[in-house]
């Protein structure tokens, strides 16, 4: 069983104690462990550092020189038939021997559990350790398809913007072109009247003049130039885009940190479950 230390020696009673005698079950001063030794019936006695918190016990009583049989459960010290009849009469005892039976058995399964428990965890952590960077790059390779799509999708939205910019301004220009040429035709028709006013002032003024010029004047208060529309014009305002208007585009991942057994004995569960979530892409 388990002893406490003495702070004496039990030879001089005077010395510090720095050693132990298994055999004797005594503590000695290192003058006294020296003589100790020297004696031939205690030379061979096996020592050890009295700074041990668990010393060796012997099988004998030192009190009644018996063999130890029992354990007093009341006291948890080993006692012989005459401790028995004596100071621990009335106490519950068990047997020594079945005691030791008992607890090595409950050692071996406990250990064994203990193993087992170590031998799963272990392979739990290997498992996870393989795991984790396959899944790693299995989320980085999502969002990079993520991004191809993306890409895709740009090409064609702004493949349709230019289809329709050319689209209306093919119409524009159309109309553009017809108004042109409706000008020049009337420009042109503006031309020949002014010829044949210029004409007709070359002629000799009678009747017949002035019914031609009256003919004329008719003819140019008639005509009217073609009038200006308001012309097409087309401009593009650009979007100011921040690398946070792209993250918003992608789906969201997360990472559940790996907390060790003291750190999740030092949170709430829910602090130790919670999952950390973080949006971004793959450069984060």
């Amino acid at each position: 069983m388990a002893q406490a230390a003495s702070t004496t020696c039990d030879i001089c009673s005077s010395a510090s104690t720095e050693h132990y005698c298994i055999d004797c079950e005594q503590y000695f001063c290192d003058t006294c462990k020296g003589l100790h030794k020297r004696q031939r019936a205690t030379q061979n006695h096996e020592f050890q550092s009295s700074s041990d918190l668990i010393q060796a016990v012997k099988s004998k009583c030192k009190e009644h020189d018996e063999d130890f049989i029992f354990l007093c459960s009341s006291c948890d010290v080993p006692v012989c038939k005459r401790c028995m009849a004596g100071k621990h009469n009335g106490h519950k005892v068990a047997n020594i021997d079945d005691s030791v039976t008992k607890l090595t058995q409950s050692i071996t399964r406990a250990f064994a559990n203990k193993l087992q428990v170590a031998a799963q965890n272990l392979n739990q952590l290997e498992i996870g350790l393989m795991s984790f960077p396959l899944d790693v790059n299995s989320v980085i390779k999502v969002i990079g398809v993520e991004a191809q799509n993306m890409k895709v999708s740009i090409d064609r939205v702004v493949q349709n913007m230019i289809d329709d910019i050319n689209r209306k301004s093919k119409q524009e220009r159309e109309k553009l072109n017809k108004l042109v040429k409706e000008a020049k035709i009337g420009l042109e028709n503006k031309t020949l009247l002014g010829e044949k006013k210029t004409e007709l002032e070359k002629k000799r003024r009678d009747a017949d003049l002035h019914q031609k010029l009256d003919t004329l004047n008719k003819e140019i208060t008639m005509y009217q130039p073609v009038n200006i529309p308001e012309l097409p014009t087309i401009r593009y305002t650009p979007k100011e885009i921040s690398e946070q208007n792209l993250v918003s585009l992608f789906g969201e991942y997360s990472v559940r940190e790996t907390y060790s057994v003291q750190q999740c004995s030092d949170l709430r569960y829910k602090d130790v479950v919670r999952t950390f979530e973080y949006i971004g892409d793959a450069s984060d």
